[in-house]
């Protein structure tokens, strides 16, 4: 448990992002790829779904409660996406010096942020996304000199998964100070057990 002498109070905007590719067998993640960090990071809007649209009624009552349907959605807000997101993650060809898009869909990744806080860093993962192509907003200016810059976003939903270890996450997190933050851009973390790690942050 954090300490409740330095534990955050407030957070402010995202200044770390990376991505990995996830590598399933029959619905479970096997491994996870390298991190690749990803610049211009702007915001990230998290909204939490629910499972009881899945619900289902049979037998004269509640038959299945939609369990491990649950989600959360980001709107991701970059000043530009690489050429590494849109090829690796949206299945976007590299082509005659470009890029084409074609039939592909968004693969499945892990996505690693650290948002900064009063107390330093809190670094989070959520271990199996997708992503939503991407929309463009242009820069804009107004007559009274005011501009707004271009900018992207693309929706990136996060599920519940099966880790390697067996155990089902759907994100961790931790604060500055804590252990497997110094090194967590290194690799993507997953907890060994069902009472490792903090899990507090978004």
């Amino acid at each position: 448990m954090p300490d409740p002498i330095t534990e955050r109070i407030a957070e402010w905007g995202i200044h770390k992002l990376g991505f990995a590719l996830v590598n399933k067998t029959n619905g479970v993640i096997t491994s996870f790829g390298d991190v690749t960090m990803h610049p211009g990071a702007i915001s990230l809007n998290i909204s939490a779904g629910n499972n009881t649209d899945n619900a289902l009624a049979a037998d004269d009552g509640r038959y299945y409660g939609g369990a491990g349907s649950k989600t959360k959605t980001g709107e991701l807000v970059v000043a530009l996406f690489n050429n590494w997101f849109r090829t690796n993650v949206l299945g976007e060809i590299s082509e005659g010096g470009g890029l084409g898009e074609g039939d592909a869909s968004s693969v499945e990744f892990a996505m690693l942020w650290e948002t900064n806080s009063d107390q330093g860093g809190t670094r989070n993962v959520w271990y199996d996304c997708t992503a939503g192509d991407i929309v463009k907003n242009f820069q804009t200016n107004t007559v009274d000199g005011t501009v707004t810059y271009a900018t992207e976003t693309s929706t990136i939903t996060s599920t519940i998964a099966e880790l390697p270890n067996g155990e089902r996450r759907r994100k961790w997190s931790c604060e500055k100070g804590s252990a497997n933050y110094e090194s967590f851009f290194d690799a993507v973390y997953f907890p060994t057990s069902g009472t490792t790690g903090s899990t507090t942050g978004n």
